[in-house]
């Protein structure tokens, strides 16, 4: 109790301070349904909705934690594309191809590296589960994908924020593209029901272009990684796209652990 109401102190003062964004600390208080899907890791909260029932889901981002993307699939019988080019990302998926029609034979693990027999794949294939081994971006280029400071985390990143926005530091070369020319590769027409975004910073411009594009998903779930450090930089890129988010249509309904962010459409 103590320790709850010292973190409570702890936000309101970094509010105070301008080092907090007030929607880091919003809770949703309506009768939707929400429910959370993965690990305690890599999972996500989303509005328990008719619409995901055999919809589409777009998640960007994956790691070596892909527990919220394969239980989508077990909850809603869900097609998944997922979209990231880091090489372990890569590697861990091509491995959880080997085990699809597999049941769970462990938990999961409490790190953001699953054993492939955490998952349960009974329902996964080729069909309802693929990767595009490409960064999601706001055009068509090839880029550098910044290495992560330290060695034993999985995600790179397009904006390096970690390293405040150091273009020189070590990197990797990746193909990156839209959203929108993604799906046009794919011959993919339907309407997306939920967008997930877990791309280190690189999220503001990715947003950006998916909504100039024209495509509204039902629901976003998207991490703003930038709130980790103290930089007015990262919370002003922040600020920006949940504006812009707002002005599109969309309605803040959770953050959780003051990173990961749930947007409903307001249809």
């Amino acid at each position: 109790m103590l320790i709850t109401f010292l973190k409570f102190l702890w936000r309101r003062l970094l509010r105070i301070l301008g080092l907090r964004l007030a929607i880091q600390d919003y809770k949703y208080k309506g009768d939707l349904e929400l429910c959370f899907l993965g690990s305690a890791y890599g999972g996500w909260s989303l509005v328990n909705d008719p619409s995901l029932n055999n919809g589409l889901v777009v998640s960007a981002g994956v790691g070596e934690d892909i527990s919220f993307d394969v239980e989508m699939i077990n909850a809603f019988d869900s097609k998944v594309i997922l979209i990231d080019p880091t090489p372990r990302a890569i590697t861990h998926f091509n491995k959880v191809k080997e085990s699809f029609g597999c049941a769970r034979e462990v938990p999961f693990a409490s790190g953001g590296l699953q054993p492939i027999n955490s998952y349960d794949l009974i329902k996964s294939s080729d069909q309802n589960l693929r990767l595009v081994p490409q960064a999601l971006w706001n055009k068509t280029e090839e880029l550098k994908f910044f290495e992560p400071v330290d060695d034993a985390h999985v995600s790179h990143s397009i904006s390096n924020f970690q390293s405040q926005y150091n273009c020189e530091a070590k990197h990797i070369l990746v193909k990156a593209d839209t959203l929108k020319n993604v799906l046009f590769a794919m011959s993919v027409q339907e309407n997306i029901s939920l967008l997930k975004l877990d791309i280190e910073g690189a999220e503001h411009e990715a947003l950006e272009a998916i909504i100039n594009d024209g495509i509204l998903p039902h629901q976003i779930l998207v991490e703003y990684d930038e709130l980790r450090l103290t930089s007015s930089r990262g919370r002003n890129r922040v600020k920006k796209t949940h504006n812009n988010l707002l002005k599109n249509g969309y309605k803040l309904l959770q953050c959780d652990e003051s990173y990961n962010f749930l947007y409903l459409l307001n249809l």
